[in-house]
């Protein structure tokens, strides 16, 4: 799987990463994006229907990743398609 980071590979994922790509911004051209900037003003939910509306983006699996612990957003998350569900903060431990 293909992982895009705004700046180098958070700490903590590393390990967790290891037998995935991992591309930085920087490496793409995109050094003067700012956290948030690469959804140009779209929701996530847009941004999702973007991507599974496109043949060779439709088949990446796509998480949200969110503060809202509402278990309806859940729920609506996962029926606009995402393929997961993370509320934020979050421990990979």
């Amino acid at each position: 799987m293909l992982i895009l980071f705004d700046h180098g590979t958070p700490a903590p994922l590393r390990a967790f990463l290891a037998s995935h790509t991992i591309k930085r911004t920087q490496d793409m051209g995109w050094d003067s994006l700012s956290n948030g900037e690469l959804l140009a003003g779209m929701d996530g939910i847009s941004a999702l229907r973007q991507l599974k509306a496109s043949a060779p983006t439709r088949s990446i699996p796509v998480m949200a990743i969110t503060a809202s612990a509402m278990t309806y957003n859940r729920e609506s998350m996962l029926a606009e398609g995402f393929d997961g569900y993370q509320i934020k903060p979050f421990n990979l431990r």
